[in-house]
This record gives structure tokens, C-alpha cells and sequence, in this order.
């Protein structure tokens, strides 16, 4: 059977309108055979800053992946996917390209969420369709309550004080990973305040209002003992479709 390129793949996705894509990424071991034909020497400058040749690598992986993604669904050249940061340090293209993105990782694991812009306000705005996505790796922090004080809403604190000090590392995550693709979504991210924020711990979607009448949807679609990822949607999704990243 011919193995499908991943524009061809894509090409068979067919995006509607309020649906999100989310592409898991393989992030583990050397870098791309063909990154010279698909990241920029910008890319390529970044991930030297990185000492560690794990780090680096992982970073440029994940900048392959993003550019031949949003390549093959704008149909473009991945090296030519301009790729802009807003004020608060969120990548996205630009709005007349009509399609949101972003991008999470934690050790090996990556997820690449996108879906398609409606309407035309300027980026920096909330728009229907803006995406927040986050994963994480489960572990045990040794200052967990600690941690959790930092970032919990005194509701979620309530609710976490009441857990037994063997039952904190998933719940600790969900909350989290709920909490920053909301702050993500918005444009956000760890520059506004994440205790002034309620998501709780569970995985089920929630609706959440933002201003101007808007709202965004935020729920945990992937949770098991090794890793937890959470989605959130400025304007809801009526569909969501995973997908695997195949290795060049």
C-alpha cells in the first residue's frame, strides 16, 4: 500500500469550520533528514542556543513538524509559512490566511492543534476559533501544594487541600494543562494572572465567558497516569480530530 506524503494526507482531513485538527508529534531522537528544506535559518539559529543537544533537537522537531503542518493546510512552502509572535508571545499566521494554531510539548511529547479563523479582527483581539493547547508529563513534583497555591484559584485550592498527598499528581496536571491552554486560547498565556482563573479538575468541557459576549470551551481530551492534554477554544468546536505525525 503507497504511504501517503503529508500533504496528501492533510488534503484527506478536510478542516471544516469549527472542527480543530490536533497532531501528535514525535519529538524523541535526532533531528529531520530534510530540515534544510523546510526550516529557516532563523529556526536553525534558535535551536543552537540550546545547550543541551536533547533540547535542541527537540525544539527543532517540533519547528519541522509546525512548518510542514501549517505548509501542507495553507499550501505552502514550509520555509515560506510566515510564522508571526503576538505581544504576548504566541506564534500564529497571519488572519487573512484564515487558520489558528498552537503548539505544546513536555519532554518527547508534542501536540499541534489547529483549526479554521472566522472573522476578521486583529489578532491581538479574541477571535472565534482561537486555540490553546497544552500537554504535560505526569510527574510528582516535590513542592506540589506549593506549586499549586501559585497558580489554583482559591476554589480549585479548596479542592485540592481535601486530597490525599497520594492522589495529587494527575489532578495537579489536568488542572494545569486546563488552566494554560485557557491563557494560551485568549493570547494571554502566563502573563495575565492564572488564579484569577476557575477550570477545575476535571476532564469533562466547560464553558467558560469571556468579554464582549464571547466565551471559550475548555476540556481535557487526553488523560491517563503518564500524560495529561487539555484543549481550549475561544467560540466552542463541534468536532475534534487526532492525528499521528509520521516521521520523515
Amino acid at each position: 500500500m503507497k504511504t501517503l506524503s503529508l500533504q496528501e494526507q492533510v488534503a484527506q482531513t478536510n478542516l471544516d469550520e469549527r472542527e480543530i485538527h490536533v497532531w501528535h508529534l514525535p519529538l524523541a531522537g535526532d533531528v529531520f533528514a530534510d530540515d534544510a528544506n523546510v526550516l529557516t535559518e532563523l529556526d536553525i539559529a534558535r535551536g543552537k542556543e540550546f545547550v543541551f543537544e536533547r533540547d535542541r533537537n527537540r525544539f527543532l522537531r517540533a519547528r519541522h513538524c509546525v512548518r510542514s503542518l501549517l505548509g501542507a493546510y495553507l499550501l505552502m512552502n514550509p520555509q515560506e509559512v510566515p510564522i508571526a509572535i503576538g505581544k504576548h508571545g504566541k506564534p500564529f499566521v497571519y488572519s487573512h490566511y484564515k487558520m489558528e494554531f498552537n503548539l505544546s510539548h513536555s519532554g518527547d511529547a508534542g501536540v499541534f492543534a489547529i483549526g479554521r479563523v472566522a472573522g476578521d479582527a486583529d489578532h491581538d483581539d479574541c477571535l472565534n476559533n482561537a486555540i490553546g493547547i497544552d500537554i504535560e508529563v505526569i510527574r510528582r513534583p516535590s513542592d506540589i501544594r506549593l506549586l499549586a497555591a501559585s497558580v489554583f484559584s482559591a476554589t480549585e485550592l479548596r479542592e485540592f487541600a481535601a486530597l490525599a498527598d497520594d492522589a495529587l499528581s494527575l489532578p495537579f496536571f489536568t488542572c494545569w494543562t486546563r488552566k494554560e491552554a485557557y491563557l494560551k486560547a485568549i493570547g494571554t498565556g502566563l502573563m495575565s494572572e492564572p488564579r484569577s482563573v476557575t477550570v477545575g479538575f476535571h476532564p469533562q468541557r466547560q464553558r467558560l465567558t469571556l468579554a464582549a459576549g464571547q466565551f471559550i470551551d475548555v476540556a481535557t481530551t487526553l488523560q491517563n497516569k503518564e500524560v495529561v492534554m487539555s484543549l481550549a477554544v475561544i467560540g466552542g468546536w463541534e468536532n475534534i480530530k487526532t492525528f499521528d505525525y509520521e516521521c520523515a
